[in-house]
């Protein structure tokens, strides 16, 4: 099956037949499948428009659309990038330029004539980033995949049931037992569940497989400081959350976490490099709206670190004299 089943593709290859020295442009479209991956190079998947109506046609069209979708996903591979991989990054680019409603209607119509799985992937994906968690779960289930698992998990989180959220996600975790998403998803159901050593175990192993990240360092320490973890915890959740110090000039909820932690473990030496890299003025509203900046300071006290506390004090009182100079 030849270009000739997907006519804006085809026009489009014509209009750039002759900006390519050497290329035969007299040879047969149906023989020249290798010179044309050549000549078109990558250009062809940057088009967003080329192929949503390259698609439509397609839907309207084709007579045997499963065979026929199978063909193009080998075209483009011949071409050289995966049509499944790009389907998803021109769903991202429907968002970027207000077209995700029609990018959706027209990838729903695809998967029903093609019953192609990469088609109820795309599908689940744009439904639960569109807030369409019903339709998210509904196509999920129409591929066995680690990914649409993680997919209905999440919709089922926002849908507030998280013990199906835990089946689907524990379900990914059957298909690859390495996906760190499917572990951290699964502390997050946890999380909601009150499950607080469960959710530990889970992130745990998130953190095995990635070898930590600022994120999953967080989360240990919210964990850490629940009632039901352990002091040994706490010692683990330090050591993870102080690989990543310099996630504290970018994230006040940072910074609170592992001064919270800090104090708990009693780390003194974290207070020291603080007061080096923060800036107090950024995040002093944040503190003392949700009154952390008191527990912090009262929290230095009753551990007779007064020295830092009047320190923390200081930094925002120069802050706030250099706000009022300038």
């Amino acid at each position: 099956m030849g270009l000739e089943n997907f006519p804006h593709l085809l026009l489009w290859y014509q209009s750039q037949q002759s900006k390519f020295d050497g290329f035969d442009s007299q040879c047969s479209i149906e023989s020249t499948t290798w010179n044309l991956a050549h000549s078109l190079k990558f250009d062809l998947k940057k088009s967003f428009d080329l192929w949503y109506n390259t698609l439509q046609n397609f839907y309207e069209h084709s007579n045997e659309h499963h065979h026929t979708f199978v063909t193009l996903m080998n075209f483009c591979s011949q071409l050289g990038f995966d049509l499944s991989v790009q389907l998803v990054q021109w769903g991202e680019e429907s968002f970027k330029i207000n077209k995700e409603e029609e990018f959706l209607i027209l990838m729903r119509l695809l998967s029903k004539k093609t019953d192609h799985q990469v088609l109820y992937f795309v599908v689940a994906w744009m439904a639960f980033n569109m807030d369409n968690y019903k339709l998210s779960i509904e196509q999920s289930y129409m591929v066995d995949s680690g990914p649409t698992c993680i997919l209905r998990g999440q919709s089922y989180l926002e849908l507030g049931d998280p013990e199906a959220a835990q089946q689907a996600f524990e379900e990914a975790i059957d298909h690859d037992h390495d996906d760190p998403l499917a572990w951290f998803q699964l502390a997050k159901t946890s999380w909601v569940q009150e499950k607080y050593l469960d959710a530990w175990s889970s992130l745990k192993q998130c953190e095995k497989i990635t070898g930590g990240t600022p994120e999953i360092a967080l989360f240990l320490g919210m964990l850490a400081l629940t009632p039901s973890i352990k002091n040994s915890m706490l010692q683990e959740a330090w050591s993870s959350l102080s690989v990543h110090l310099e996630e504290c000039k970018r994230s006040s909820e940072y910074v609170m976490t592992i001064s919270k932690v800090a104090i708990e473990a009693k780390k003194i030496e974290w207070f020291n490099y603080i007061h080096s890299i923060v800036a107090w003025n950024e995040i002093k509203e944040q503190l003392v709206a949700t009154k952390e900046l008191g527990y912090l300071l009262s929290s230095l006290h009753l551990l007779g670190w007064h020295g830092l506390s009047e320190l923390v004090l200081c930094s925002l009182a120069d802050n706030a004299s250099r706000e009022h100079e300038l």
